[in-house]
């Protein structure tokens, strides 16, 4: 079917009449008069200016143009986009009630999604703002007979560690509480011991001032300088870029402050005052006080890091029984010095769950949509009627799915949203100052994925349904061509519905029990 408009035109009301004259006859068969049997036909044919319009969008004559044809590139793929969105909007539009059940049905599980991902990426993905962080390690002790981890090292563990070729460079730190005084007022405020060398492994630059000389570390009550955080020069010295070279009163003792770091960092959690460490004697077994932060060597992995430690473990135990024996040097990412395994799987199956959630307004989506399919049945059949192929049909009811996927999304865009803000409150305040939970450009990406992948798995079912249609739905009312078959698929999405809700509830239970 091409030409001009008034061509097409005058083909669309040619088949609309064929179809009402063969209806015609088979009602005067059945013994109607001639004007019961034509009023019939109309009647059971439907709006036929709605006919008109949907085959005029199909061959893309419902805008001004002077022919349509194969050569004129009014068919090719984006102008049929166009068409299919057009009239799915169209669609929706007719069915307002079912559209906004299934636009908030998908909004609750996308936006439920959305809001999980965002704290697992935060917590798990996020690029750490560190240099070379696909090197870092973190590295404590553990003994794996009593379960007993996050312990600090002792110097021998971190000199033996200094000594390893598989280690670009190693450092460590050791938390502290320490008082200060600002004029008339102490303060108690966190703080770390941390090597000379710790913040250079880490990457990180003050943002006035300078950072530590590797022979100004000193044993603990000994140290000169001093290096503070972007919150306390705030809130002590109000911003004051002359604090830089002024002494400070720390545990009764005068210290030079050298540096500023820069805003929101403090590390290894809520630090606000960094001191010097000196090397203790690299031979002491029996003081553990110590974390170690590693930088793997260019090209090293992190097993053969954890071979050579265990090694080193091996030999200690051998050699120092007394405080080594049953301990393990313990090497990890340094994200998952923070996260440990239990946290992580619990972020995993937190988003497994959701995942379900989202299973769930799918399948409640797809039966809606089945559920209209008698009230769009009589549009398919006729634009089939018109020359329609059934992989344009089943396109045209893919487009108005995801159509829906994506308004679904927008909604979860602003659910997840507001999640997050709440959730932002009650983040704990001994939180890595990395960890950041947001709806961002990845997060963002994410939504957009799983909206377009939900409007393709919900509409799935509905277009295969589409794309069976058949000319005999017209002498029908466009009723009843394919119930038996969209009653079995209900009744296939009604069971998975309940499935997935049995695995739900199951799970929950299961979480519940191991919290209990």
């Amino acid at each position: 079917m091409w030409g001009t408009r008034s061509e097409i035109d005058a083909q669309i009301d040619e088949e609309i009449r064929f179809h009402i004259d063969m209806r015609t006859e088979a009602n005067i068969a059945s013994g109607m008069s001639v004007r019961e049997a034509r009023r019939d036909a109309e009647r059971r044919f439907g709006d036929q200016g709605q006919v008109r319009q949907a085959g005029r969008e199909m061959f893309g004559t419902d805008r001004p143009s002077g022919g349509v044809g194969r050569g004129s590139g009014r068919g090719n793929w984006f102008d049929g986009f166009m068409q299919d969105v057009r009239i799915g909007v169209r669609m929706l539009a007719r069915s307002r009630l079912a559209t906004a059940a299934a636009i908030v049905s998908l909004g609750l599980g996308i936006g439920a999604n959305t809001a999980n991902f965002s704290v697992a990426y935060g917590l798990l993905f996020r690029q750490l703002p560190f240099a070379d962080a696909d090197r870092l390690l973190f590295v404590d002790a553990w003994n794996p007979d009593r379960g007993d981890g996050d312990r600090p090292l002792t110097w021998a563990d971190i000199g033996a560690m200094r000594s390893m070729d598989v280690f670009e460079s190693v450092g460590a730190f050791s938390e502290r509480s320490l008082t200060i005084t600002a004029g008339d007022r102490p303060e108690r405020v966190s703080g770390a011991s941390v090597t000379p060398d710790l913040f250079g492994i880490l990457g990180v630059q003050p943002a006035i001032g300078r950072l530590f000389r590797a022979g100004e570390g000193a044993s603990a009550g000994f140290e000169q300088v001093a290096i503070i955080s972007d919150s306390l020069w705030q809130r002590l010295y109000g911003g004051d870029p002359g604090v830089v070279g002024r002494t400070i009163h720390l545990n009764g003792r005068e210290i030079v402050v050298i540096g500023v770091m820069p805003a929101r960092f403090r590390f290894p959690e809520l630090e606000d005052l960094w001191l010097p460490l000196g090397t203790d004697d690299p031979t002491n077994h029996e003081s553990r006080s110590l974390f170690g932060i590693a930088k793997l060597a260019p090209g090293t992995g992190i097993e053969a890091a954890r071979s050579q430690l265990v090694v080193w473990t091996e030999q200690a135990w051998r050699e120092f029984p007394r405080s080594h024996d049953g301990w393990d040097t313990r090497a990890q990412w340094f994200r998952h010095g923070y996260i440990d395994q239990q946290g992580r799987q619990g972020i995993y199956l937190l988003l497994a769950a959701v995942g379900f959630v989202l299973l769930l307004a799918c399948a409640n989506v797809a039966n809606l949509l089945l559920a209209r399919a008698a009230d769009l049945q009589r549009d398919l059949v006729v634009r089939s009627a018109l020359g329609a192929t059934r992989a344009r049909l089943a396109r045209q009811v893919l487009t108005e799915s995801v159509l829906l996927g994506f308004a679904g999304g927008v909604l979860g865009v602003v659910i997840a949203a507001v999640w997050v803000h709440m959730m932002g409150r009650m983040v704990p305040e001994e939180m890595a100052f990395w960890i950041t939970i947001a709806i961002d450009p990845p997060v963002l990406l994410y939504t957009l994925l799983i909206s377009a992948g939900t409007g393709i798995a919900f509409g799935f079912l509905p277009a295969l349904q589409a794309s069976r249609v058949g000319l005999e739905g017209l002498g029908s009312g466009g009723r009843g061509v394919l119930g038996g078959s969209r009653g079995r698929m209900r009744s296939v999405l009604i069971s998975a519905e309940v499935a997935l809700s049995v695995v739900l509830l199951a799970s929950a239970l299961l979480m519940v029990r191991s919290f209990l």
